[in-house]
């Protein structure tokens, strides 16, 4: 888990309590993702992820496994609203295609 994690974001990413009404231990935390993926790399634990990570935070020997018993997790888009670049623009304009798309698809 990351440090410093608010207890809704550490109920929301550990799936706690579980769907069979159990609680998940946790055994180690870190400041960032890098130190996480490096502690299930050392065996130390096992962690839920975004499935981004399996293409991102790739490392020999992790093993990252699809989660279908658990609904997904939605993630915020924010910018300031005096922004307009280019880039942001696009950039949001590609997360509400994926957002609706997504969404026509369950």
């Amino acid at each position: 888990m990351l440090t410093g994690a608010s207890r809704d974001v550490h109920d929301g990413w550990l799936v706690d309590p579980r769907p069979d009404g159990s609680h998940p231990r946790v055994v180690a935390t870190s400041d960032d993702i890098e130190g996480i993926i490096e502690l299930c790399a050392a065996g130390v634990g096992v962690n839920i992820a975004a499935a981004s990570a399996a293409t991102h935070f790739s490392r020999p020997g992790l093993v990252y496994v699809p989660i279908d018993d658990v609904p997904p997790v939605l993630i915020d888009v924010w910018w300031r609203a005096d922004e307009t670049s280019r880039d942001v623009a696009l950039f949001i304009a590609v997360a509400r295609e994926h957002y609706r798309r997504s969404r026509a698809e369950s």
